[in-house]
């Protein structure tokens, strides 16, 4: 299962021997998060009860100057901290998004338009799962469907952190480093 989350919205892409599914949850908006965090949780605590065993590879949120910085992070992270108590007992694990990028597409700075090409041809129905009523991308579905690949690499080869998986190492080469395009 791999997540993506942020402070207004869940992504989760989840694989099974039963099949993909593709889902994206809209959290209501609170002005202490609360009702933010609620929703999480208990939509966190659903997806388990439906999804038994499954690993969660849950995205570690990230302050980046000039994009939010630390007012990003801090309700991002309470949304995260929601899912993770929603998640005791699983096995989760939380995965910067530098590393499943520079992993997966060879460059842990990969722009969006990068990470959108890449899916289109590695897991078309992801990429497809994306796409919006309104005919644009949404790229939290793009990320969790990484984060999700991601996962199952860590799950077959141990601990994403090292060199064991050559298959991931070979895509980051085959990707190449050309995020601009």
């Amino acid at each position: 299962m791999g997540i993506d989350p942020s402070s207004t919205k869940l992504a989760v892409v989840v694989t099974s021997p039963g099949g993909e599914n593709f889902y994206t949850w809209k959290l209501p908006k609170s002005k202490w998060k609360k009702e933010e965090c609620g929703y999480a949780y208990h939509t966190m605590t659903s997806m388990l009860h439906a999804h038994p065993g499954a690993y969660v590879f849950l995205e570690a949120p990230v302050g980046v100057p000039g994009r939010g910085g630390f007012r990003a992070v801090i309700p991002q992270s309470q949304v995260g901290g929601a899912i993770l108590a929603a998640c005791r007992g699983a096995d989760v694990r939380l995965v910067e998004n530098t590393l499943w990028k520079s992993r997966l597409l060879g460059n842990g700075q990969a722009s969006k338009f990068f990470i959108q090409s890449r899916l289109r041809t590695r897991w078309p129905a992801a990429y497809q799962a994306a796409i919006t009523k309104r005919g644009k991308v949404d790229q939290d579905i793009c990320d969790a469907a990484f984060i999700n690949i991601y996962g199952r690499f860590v799950v077959r080869d141990g601990d994403g952190r090292q060199d064991q998986s050559e298959e991931v190492n070979e895509a980051g080469r085959r990707a190449g480093k050309d995020t601009k395009d």
